[in-house]
């Protein structure tokens, strides 16, 4: 009669435990594939990418930004991301950071500073995760508008040189 009790009790106990486990193998192969897919979407951007603390220090980058502005990683975490801000733009982007904090979005045209000395006009956009309706983290997605803004000033110049020869022609 023990034999014919405890057999059965532990073949169900033991069913349960190795399917329990076969759904957590199941679970952790799905969890590793997702942060994979996220890791490659993140790395594959075609954007420069930046995760900030709610200090404004960098907390991630990915390689387009470590392309687009010539840094490696060890050179740009933990710092903030001001630092890299071309000095005519420092003022404007701590307020609007402090916007940014506590809006939880916003958008801004800003310098970057090259490695190399350049400078690259960025969009930026960021977004913030709020908790408790505090700001935790930053998550922006710069856009390299050097080019447009360049031929906006050429287009620019091009209009005041055809106004101002259109007016001498007028006289």
């Amino acid at each position: 009669p023990p034999v014919m009790l405890i057999y059965p009790a532990s073949t169900a106990v033991l069913y349960q435990l190795l399917a329990k486990q076969r759904e957590f193998w199941r679970i952790r192969d799905e969890l590793r594939q997702s942060e994979e897919r996220f890791r490659l979407l993140f790395d594959k951007a075609p954007n420069p990418y930046q995760a900030l603390d709610a200090e404004g220090r960098i907390i991630d980058v990915n390689r387009q930004w470590l392309d687009t502005f010539g840094y490696s990683r060890d050179e740009v975490i933990g710092r903030a991301f001001g630092e890299f801000i071309s000095p005519e733009c420092k003022e404007e982007y701590s307020g609007r950071l402090e916007r940014l904090k506590s809006s939880g979005q916003e958008h801004m045209e800003l310098e970057v500073l090259r490695k190399n000395g350049g400078r690259v006009t960025v969009s930026f956009d960021g977004n913030t995760g709020l908790e408790r309706g505090e700001s935790k983290q930053a998550y922006c997605i710069l856009r390299d508008v050097t080019e447009r803004k360049r031929a906006e000033a050429e287009a620019r110049q091009a209009e005041l040189r055809l106004r101002q020869l259109f007016e001498t022609m007028a006289q």
